[in-house]
């Protein structure tokens, strides 16, 4: 049985080498996963805010989810807390029901693949149902909200657990500017604006759901027999994306030295599509 996430999707996507250093040998660079894992770390945050409406309590389950030092000094805790706090005064305010969170979905694709998708909150607004999905991010105006794998994934998951038409997606990012101050960035020109980028509720049509199935399932085809052929290429092209990819010393060496390098830069990573927040 192959399972996958959008997580996974994405890492063979970017390049099928990336997919199988991470989720076939299991290690990444220790920038790449502090990055993921404060990434969760502000799920929990988030999650416990929305369930206990506590900003402390919030602030506090972020704390025992990340207390990592980011030798970059982007992905900090005391960034992660601004975030939880600015989220608490400038989002929590808008008249919305929450139907409930952290929702774990199962598809089966075909009899031997199965996709899992962790839904960050569904709620009701404007006398509408729609999927709430949260991200941080240090690039916010370059995330793309159509088309999107994992938007149009987590709408028909929701529309299938609930059993009712969930065709709406609201994406909630968090910039990470290191510059900004109680969730708001300072403008050159003296302005403010939130740390947030929240568009309109972005609308999914039949035919994105029916083609989202088609992509997902030759995608999972194309892993399988790369894994039972042993064989991964590589997306050489992907290489200098977002400041190079953080296999660029495996890909770049000889087989015979790269367990060394791998010993000496990366760390063990696990990722399961079936645990809350993959880890």
């Amino acid at each position: 049985m192959l399972i996958v996430d959008d997580s996974i999707l994405k890492a063979y996507d970017k390049c099928p080498m990336n997919g199988y250093w991470l989720h076939e040998r299991g290690i990444a660079h220790s920038a790449e996963a502090i990055a993921l894992t404060f990434g969760g770390g502000i799920h929990v945050g988030v999650g416990t805010l929305y369930k206990t409406k506590d900003v402390s309590q919030a602030c506090d389950a972020f704390k025992l989810a990340y207390s990592t030092n980011d030798p970059k000094g982007v992905r900090t805790v005391t960034k992660g807390l601004e975030i939880i706090e600015a989220w608490d005064c400038q989002l929590m305010g808008v008249p919305k029901e929450c139907l409930g969170g952290e929702i774990m979905v199962k598809y089966p694709l075909t009899s031997g693949i199965m996709y899992v998708g962790n839904i960050d909150q569904l709620i009701e607004m404007d006398d509408e149902i729609m999927v709430e999905e949260w991200k941080t991010s240090e690039y916010p105006s370059m995330f793309i909200s159509k088309p999107n794998q994992q938007i149009t994934g987590y709408a028909f998951l929701a529309s299938l657990h609930f059993n009712t038409r969930v065709d709406s997606v609201l994406i909630t990012i968090a910039g990470l500017w290191k510059t900004s101050r109680g969730g708001w960035r300072t403008l050159k020109n003296g302005n403010t604006q939130s740390i947030f980028r929240q568009d309109p509720p972005i609308k999914i049509e039949d035919w994105e759901f029916e083609t989202w199935q088609k992509d997902v399932r030759n995608k999972c085809m194309t892993i399988e027999a790369m894994r039972d052929g042993g064989y991964h290429t590589q997306k050489t092209e992907a290489c200098s994306n977002f400041g190079g990819c953080q296999f660029i010393p495996l890909c770049s060496a000889g087989p015979k030295y790269r367990e060394m390098i791998i010993e000496s830069s990366y760390v063990p990573y696990h990722w399961n599509p079936e645990e809350k927040g993959g880890r």
